[in-house]
C-alpha cells in the first residue's frame, strides 16, 4: 500500500511558528571598539549594531541562553559556530534531568545518569563512591535537604572532535536548593557516551551533606605508591620550570579546571603553567588512589 502524506502551507506555516516559540537565540556580535557583545533574543537573528560573529539556538524559559551568555562563550566568525552551545545544551538538559527526578525522590532516575564505572568524590571524604552508592545517598541528602533544585551550569569544554569515540564533555556549575539558606553546592562533571550513546557521568565532584555519601575504602597500595610517585616528578618539572615534560604528563584529550576561570586544553598547557599557578617550591602529595571497577582511568586526590 502507498502511503501519502501531505501539508498544507497553512500547517507548514503554523508549525513553523508554533516551533519559534520553543526556542532563544544567541547572538555574538563585535562592537566598534573591538569588544564582544553578548545576548539572548526570542527571534532568530541578531540586534543591535557591530560586526556578526555567530548566534545559536537553545530552549527558552529556562534559563540556559543566559547560562551560556555568561559562560563567556568561544565563537568564531567563519562559520559562524559557537563551540559548545550544542554540548551545553546536553549538560543544561541532563541536570534539568536530576532536578526532576530530585523532586520526584526518583533516586534510581538520577543513578541512571552514571556510568556503570564511575566516580564519585565528596571533598572531605577519605574514599571515593561509585554509581552504586548514588541511591542511597541521594535519598539520605534529601532527608537534609529536600527543597527545590536550581541548577546553574557556568562552564562547558568539550575536548575530541565531534565524530570522535573518545568524545569527552566538562562541566562545571553548581546546584542551589531553596533550603541551604541560598547556598550553592559546586560540581564538576566528567560526561561520556556510554555503549547506548547515552551521555551519562564518568566522574562527579560535589559537596553533598557529609552523611549523605559513604564510601567503600578502596586503596591499592602498588597503585598508590606509582601515582604518589608521578605526583612527585610532576612538582620536580614543574620547580624546574619544564613546562615541555609538564606538557608530556596530560593526555591529547586532558582538561585542566581552574578555581576561577574557563577550562582549558592541552594545547594551553605551556601558557597556563608558564604563569606559575601553584606558586614557587610546589609540593604535590597523593592522599587518596583509586580505580573504578571496570574503569581504567585511576582518580587521584591530593
Amino acid at each position: 500500500m502507498l502511503r501519502v502524506v501531505g501539508i498544507t502551507a497553512t500547517g507548514w506555516l503554523a508549525s513553523l511558528a508554533m516551533a519559534a516559540g520553543k526556542y532563544e537565540y544567541f547572538c555574538q556580535m563585535r562592537g566598534s571598539d573591538g569588544t564582544l557583545v553578548n545576548s539572548c533574543n526570542s527571534i532568530a537573528g541578531c540586534n543591535g549594531t557591530g560586526t556578526y560573529i555567530a548566534s545559536a539556538t537553545f530552549t527558552r524559559n529556562d534559563g540556559v541562553c543566559e547560562g551560556f551568555l555568561h559562560s563567556d562563550p568561544a565563537c568564531e566568525n567563519v562559520t559562524h559556530h559557537c563551540y559548545e552551545a550544542a554540548d551545553f545544551q546536553l549538560i543544561w538538559d541532563r541536570n534539568k534531568d536530576f532536578v526532576n527526578d530530585y523532586a520526584h525522590e526518583d533516586w534510581l532516575g538520577i543513578s541512571l545518569l552514571f556510568h556503570n564505572a564511575s566516580t564519585i568524590f565528596v571533598p572531605g571524604h577519605s574514599a571515593f563512591a561509585h554509581k552504586e552508592d548514588v541511591e542511597a545517598a541521594l535519598a539520605a541528602f534529601h532527608g537534609e535537604q529536600s527543597g527545590l533544585v536550581t541548577p546553574i551550569v557556568q562552564q562547558v569544554l568539550t575536548s575530541g572532535d565531534e565524530h570522535d569515540d573518545e568524545r569527552i564533555i566538562h562541566a562545571t556549575g553548581s546546584w542551589k536548593f531553596n533550603g541551604t539558606d541560598g547556598k550553592q553546592l559546586p560540581f564538576y562533571g566528567r560526561w561520556i557516551s556510554n555503549a547506548k550513546d547515552h551521555w551519562v557521568m564518568e566522574s562527579l565532584v560535589t559537596q553533598l551533606g557529609g552523611k549523605s555519601l559513604v564510601a567503600t575504602q578502596q586503596q591499592n597500595d602498588s597503585l598508590f605508591d606509582e601515582i604518589s610517585k608521578r605526583a612527585a616528578s610532576f612538582a620536580d618539572l614543574y620547580n624546574a620550570g619544564n613546562i615541555t615534560g609538564l606538557a608530556s604528563m596530560y593526555s591529547d584529550s586532558a582538561v585542566i579546571i581552574p578555581a576561577e576561570s574557563r577550562p582549558i586544553q592541552k594545547i594551553n598547557v605551556p601558557a597556563y603553567f608558564g604563569s606559575k599557578p601553584l606558586g614557587s617550591g610546589a609540593k604535590l602529595e597523593s592522599k587518596i588512589v583509586s580505580q573504578a571497577p571496570g574503569n581504567d582511568a585511576v582518580h587521584e586526590v591530593g
